[in-house]
């Protein structure tokens, strides 16, 4: 099995390189200033097969029905719920070499925070559905997004990236219902906006990091 060191790395990676390559393309514009998601997926997308080519598959915009008969789980009990509808489809789905889903990825371009707790409620019901509990494949959940930090009133970049990150925090346990699941969180790196563009655009300094939330049975 493709170990889950090398998928998260792999994400937070191809998060942050996403938002790299568009800075140089567009001469300073981040993700974040673009609605460009699905290059963020494909970047995330191509660093996880360079982790997973031998050892798994990688494959985009998998149904959860599609999930939900690879995974060898039984169907669940009871009425289906919303959440797991098989017409929704997840972002980046990780299979093992018996084709078995292992890791569902979901990739936003910045924390917003009602489609992300959106994100984290169904890869919630397809880990509890399709994972252990039921003799599914299905082990984890990633939801990855780049976080950002300006200066201004005397708060350095750095510090604004901690103060947004600590506060999703804060939305998560106050909003989100693991229903018993484990749910940590995962920052890479910050970079600074370069000189030369902060230069040109007349901008303070900006940072950006890639965070991954983390979803596991405990």
């Amino acid at each position: 099995m493709v170990g889950i060191t090398a998928i998260r790395e792999a994400t937070l990676e191809g998060v942050q390189a996403a938002n790299v390559e568009y800075e140089k393309w567009s001469g300073g514009w981040w993700v974040t200033d673009s609605g460009i998601e699905g290059h963020v997926v494909s970047t995330v997308a191509r660093k996880l097969y360079g982790r997973v080519a031998g050892d798994g598959y990688v494959v985009m915009e998998l149904g959860f029905g599609i999930i939900q008969q690879w995974s060898g789980a039984g169907r669940p009990r009871g009425r289906p719920l919303p959440n797991l509808n098989e017409g929704n489809r997840a972002d980046i789905v990780i299979l093992d070499k018996k084709e078995r889903p292992i890791y569902v990825i979901e990739v936003k371009r910045l924390w917003d925070k009602r489609p992300c707790l959106d994100d984290l409620n169904r890869m919630r019901d397809l880990i509890l559905k399709f994972g252990q509990e039921r003799e599914g494949s299905l082990r984890r959940g990633l939801l990855a997004f780049l976080a950002v930090g300006r200066e201004a009133n005397g708060t350095t970049a750095r510090l604004a990236l901690e103060n947004q990150v600590q506060g999703i925090g804060t939305v998560l346990e106050d909003e989100f219902d693991a229903k018993g699941l484990k749910l940590t969180c995962h920052q890479g790196s910050a970079r600074r906006y370069p000189k030369d563009y902060r230069e040109q655009h007349g901008e303070p300094n900006w940072v950006h990091a890639a965070v991954c939330l983390e979803l596991r049975s405990a």
